[in-house]
């Protein structure tokens, strides 16, 4: 039987202005390529979950920014990411600062983070380049870092190291894109600029049974 996974109803961490400017490329072309239908298009801009949110004050002048634009191998024939970019903090430990991440560890962030931490927000977006709807509620996720960590997706981590994903619960229909993005903090700085992302089991829609086992995206 499938399970649902924790999701959230709150959308990605504020883009500032320079942001926008890196990333506006990486979405405008994921979107792109489903201008030769409508429908497709309609479909892949209802399930974008990806937007602006109330900027934070998080030391927000020291922050970095790195384009990655590449693709990611094709998962169990379906799924495919376009990994767009990274945005990395170092953020002071004030409520006034955190995201959704922080909100959703295990414990007090004010406790479990150290006065200065890090954080990391990775976007991406995933294709459905299969047959077959998947849905994106069902799936569940995680981030691989570059030094090999794995952090579930879904937040309830520690100060080593919690990850949350701001995503749509939409159904990922054939030949349409998903916004996508990965909030991660840490006590330790974070580098993942070569991400990967494990995919659980591939259901459809309203299926008990997966059609695919899913694996690992990876550029």
């Amino acid at each position: 039987m499938k399970k649902k996974v924790l999701l959230i109803t709150g959308t990605v961490i504020g883009v500032v202005c320079l942001m926008l400017g890196l990333l506006a490329i990486g979405y405008g072309m994921g979107q792109g390529d489903n201008s030769d239908s409508a429908k497709s298009s309609e479909t892949s801009q209802k399930q974008s979950n990806t937007k602006p949110q109330k900027s934070t004050n998080s030391d927000s002048d020291n922050y970095q920014l790195v384009k990655i634009d590449k693709d990611s191998n094709v998962v169990s024939d379906t799924l495919k990411v376009h990994f767009i970019g990274v945005k990395y903090e170092t953020v002071k430990n004030d409520t006034d600062n955190y995201t959704d991440a922080e909100y959703n560890m295990e414990g007090d962030p004010s406790q479990e983070l150290n006065s200065k931490y890090y954080r990391a927000t990775v976007y991406f977006t995933i294709e459905n380049v299969g047959n077959k709807a998947v849905d994106s509620s069902t799936n569940e996720r995680s981030i691989i870092l570059d030094n090999g960590v794995s952090l579930d997706a879904f937040g309830h981590g520690h100060g080593t190291g919690s990850a949350l994903e701001d995503r749509s619960t939409d159904t990922i229909q054939p030949k349409t894109k998903l916004n996508d993005a990965i909030i991660i903090v840490s006590n330790s700085k974070i580098q993942v600029d070569h991400p990967q992302i494990q995919f659980g089991r591939l259901y459809e829609p309203d299926a008990d049974a997966p059609f695919a086992d899913g694996g690992i995206a990876k550029i």
